[in-house]
C-alpha cells in the first residue's frame, strides 16, 4: 500500500485506511474544521512504525482527491479540509484529546494539506481523521469519497506512501431546517450594579444551539445607554456546531455619573444566522432548564444497537457495555439524545451471541449527570 521515493525503506510500515469510518449521509451546512468532536469526519487513516532503528515518523504532507464516482464539487460542496491527529483512536474519549496538524481551503482537487507537528514516535502507531466543512449551499444527493497520499519523513529518508481511499462514501443530504427557537442563551449574573464612574463588569453568556444546523453568532447589541462593550471573546462571528454550547465573555462599562446605577437582564441582544441562512435577533435572558431524563429506550435491529434518552435538555449520551464478567467490550460517547453503534467489540470483532450488561450516562446542558442502573442487553 506504500510507493517509496528512491531505493530506501522506512516510514510507516503499515499505512492503511480504517475501514467503516464515516457516515453514510453529511448534512450540508456541517462545520467540522474546527470542531472539538471532529464533527464532518468522514475518513481516517493509519501509520504504524515498527521497523528496527530508533526514528519515529513525521508526516510533513498529505494529498487528498476524490475517488472514482465521488461526485461532490471542491468549493461548492466541501469547502474547507483539516487533518487531526487523535492520540490514540478517532472513537471515544480519545476524540476529545485530537489536535489539529493542518487544514486548507479547498478550490479544486487534488488538494496538498502541509501538516505540523504530525509526529509517531518510534515503534508506535498513531491515527489521523480528515473533516470537513460542508457549505449550506452544497447540493444534496452528491458523494463524498477521499483518496489519501502521505508524504513522509523517517531519519533521512523521504518518501510517499499511499495511495489509500475511504471505503464509506458520504452522501450529502439537505438536513433539517434551523428551528431558532431551540437556540438558548443564558446570562450571569441576573443583575450588574455600578459603582463607581467608568467601572467594568464581566458577563457570562452561554449560547446552546439545538436548532438542526450550525449557527453564526455574527454579533452582540446592547440594550442599556450609556453601557459599551470594552471585549466580547471570543472574537465575533463565532460558529457554534449543532447540539453544542459557546461561552462568551462580554466586559461592558458603565457610566460616568449617574451613579449607582443597576441593571437586570436582558443586558443585550444575540444575532445569529443559520447554516441555511435563516437569521434571528434573541434576547440574552434565557433561564436554562434542567436535565430531566425520563427514560432511554434501547432497540436492537439486526447488528445495530440504538439507545435513546428520552426527556428535556439532554446535550449529550455515552453507553458504557460489558461482558457478565465486568469487561468492557464495547463503548461510545456522542452528542445529543441517541448513540447507534455496532454490535462489534473494541477490536471490531462482532459481539459473541449472550447477556451482556449496560450503563447509559446521559448528560445536560445545565452540565449535571444522569446515570441509569446497570441494565441487561441480549444479543442474538
Amino acid at each position: 500500500m506504500r510507493t517509496i521515493s528512491g531505493t530506501a525503506s522506512g516510514g510507516c510500515e503499515t499505512f492503511t485506511a480504517n475501514t467503516g469510518v464515516g457516515p453514510s449521509t453529511i448534512v450540508r451546512g456541517t462545520v467540522g474544521f474546527d470542531a472539538a468532536n471532529l464533527n464532518g469526519r468522514v475518513m481516517e487513516f493509519r501509520c504504524v512504525d515498527s521497523d528496527a532503528d530508533t526514528s519515529g515518523v513525521t508526516i510533513n504532507s498529505v494529498t487528498i482527491a476524490q475517488a472514482s464516482g465521488a461526485t461532490a464539487q471542491a468549493g461548492s460542496d466541501i469547502s474547507r479540509i483539516a487533518i487531526y491527529q487523535c492520540a490514540g483512536t478517532c472513537s471515544s474519549s480519545d476524540i476529545n484529546a485530537a489536535q489539529r496538524v493542518g487544514s486548507a481551503t479547498v478550490s479544486s482537487f487534488p488538494v496538498t494539506i502541509p501538516l505540523s507537528s504530525a509526529v509517531i514516535p518510534d515503534n508506535s502507531s498513531d491515527t489521523f481523521a480528515v473533516v470537513v466543512d460542508v457549505p449550506s449551499g452544497a447540493t444534496a444527493g452528491r458523494t463524498i469519497q477521499f483518496t489519501l497520499t502521505a508524504n513522509v519523513t523517517e531519519g533521512s529518508v523521504t518518501l510517499t506512501q499511499g495511495p489509500v481511499t475511504d471505503d464509506v462514501a458520504s452522501t450529502i443530504e439537505a438536513g433539517p431546517s434551523c428551528d431558532t427557537s431551540q437556540v438558548r442563551i443564558v446570562t450571569t449574573p441576573s443583575r450588574i450594579r455600578f459603582t463607581r464612574p467608568f467601572q467594568q463588569k464581566t458577563i457570562r453568556v452561554v449560547i446552546y444551539n439545538n436548532s438542526g444546523q450550525a449557527i453564526s453568532i455574527d454579533d452582540v447589541i446592547e440594550l442599556y445607554d450609556p453601557e459599551e462593550f470594552s471585549t466580547i471573546i471570543p472574537e465575533l462571528p463565532v460558529t457554534i456546531n449543532n447540539r453544542k454550547r459557546q461561552i462568551l465573555r462580554v466586559t461592558v462599562e458603565g457610566p460616568g455619573d449617574g451613579l449607582p446605577v443597576t441593571l437586570r437582564r436582558p443586558y443585550f441582544d444575540i444575532i445569529f444566522t443559520c447554516a441555511d441562512g435563516t437569521s434571528d435577533t434573541r434576547p440574552a435572558s434565557g433561564v436554562l432548564r434542567a436535565l430531566e431524563v425520563r427514560d432511554v429506550i434501547t432497540e436492537a435491529v439486526g447488528d445495530v444497537l440504538r439507545f435513546s434518552a428520552q426527556g428535556h435538555s439532554i446535550s449529550g449520551v455515552a453507553v458504557q457495555i460489558f461482558d457478565l464478567a465486568g469487561r468492557v467490550v464495547s463503548q461510545a460517547d456522542v452528542e445529543g439524545p441517541t448513540v447507534v453503534l455496532q454490535a462489534r467489540d473494541r477490536s471490531g470483532q462482532p459481539l459473541a451471541r449472550g447477556v451482556y450488561l449496560y450503563v447509559v450516562i446521559v448528560r445536560g446542558w445545565d452540565g449535571s449527570i444522569w446515570r441509569s442502573e446497570v441494565r441487561k442487553l441480549i444479543v442474538r
